[in-house]
C-alpha cells in the first residue's frame, strides 16, 4: 500500500500526537504497526478519510504487505508547463482537399463495418477479487438470523470463508477483525456490545 505521509501524520495528530509531523518515515511506519494491533484507538476523533486510510493501513499490516510512505505530491510549476508546451511542434496545417479526403475514407470505413457481421464474443470468465475479513464479517453480521451472537461464532464462521476463497487461515487474526468490525458498528450504533458477546440493535447492510 502507497500513502502519502501528509495523510499518516494527519491520522496521528487527530490521536492526539502532537507531534507527529516531526517524525520521519521510519518512525511513522512503526508507529502504524503499532496502532493497527491495538484495539484502544478512539475512532471518533477521526474523520471518514482518515478512518478509511486506517482501516487500509491495518487491512495491508495485518496480511503482511508492505505499507510504503511517500513524499506529498508537488504541484508542476508553470514555467515547467510552459516549456513542455513549448517543446510541441504545432501540427501543418492540412489543405481542404487532403481533409475532404481524410473524412471520406472514414466514412467508407464506417459503412463497410456495419455491413459485415460482429463475431460472436466468447464469454471471458471474470476472475473474482479476493474478499477481505471485513467484508466477511459485515456480511456474516448482516444475515444472521438471530440477533445475538458472540465473536468466536463470527470468527469461526468468517475463517473458514476466507480459507475457502484461498486466504490463509488464522484464529487470533479472524477474532481481532472481528472485534475491530464490531467496534465500527458500536460507533454507529447497529449493534450493542458486551464483552466477547453482541445484539444486533440496527440494520447492518452487507457491502
Amino acid at each position: 500500500m502507497i500513502i502519502t505521509k501528509k495523510e499518516v501524520v494527519e491520522i496521528f495528530t487527530a490521536l492526539g500526537y502532537g507531534t507527529a509531523y516531526k517524525w520521519s518515515d521510519t518512525q511513522l511506519a512503526n508507529k502504524c504497526k503499532v496502532l493497527a494491533k491495538s484495539e484502544d484507538t478512539d475512532l471518533e476523533k477521526l474523520n471518514e478519510e482518515q478512518r478509511t486510510n486506517l482501516e487500509d493501513i491495518e487491512i495491508t499490516i495485518s496480511e503482511g504487505n508492505a505499507l510504503e510512505i511517500v513524499e506529498d505530491k508537488k504541484p508542476v510549476k508553470k514555467k515547467a508547463a510552459k516549456k513542455a508546451a513549448k517543446k510541441k511542434e504545432p501540427e501543418p496545417k492540412k489543405t481542404a482537399k487532403k481533409v475532404a479526403k481524410k473524412v471520406a475514407k472514414k466514412a467508407a470505413k464506417k459503412a463497410a463495418k456495419k455491413k459485415e457481421p460482429e463475431p460472436k464474443k466468447t464469454a471471458k470468465k471474470v476472475a473474482k477479487k479476493k474478499p477481505t475479513r471485513q467484508k466477511l464479517i459485515i456480511e456474516a453480521i448482516a444475515n444472521l438470523k438471530k440477533k445475538k451472537f458472540t465473536v468466536n461464532e463470527i470468527a469461526e464462521k468468517t475463517n473458514e470463508e476466507y480459507m475457502a476463497h484461498g486466504g490463509r487461515g488464522n484464529d487470533k487474526e479472524a477474532v481481532w477483525h472481528t472485534k475491530r468490525v464490531m467496534l465500527e458498528c458500536q460507533i454507529l450504533g447497529l449493534i450493542e456490545v458486551d464483552g466477547d458477546n453482541a445484539r444486533v440493535v440496527g440494520k447492518v447492510v452487507a457491502l
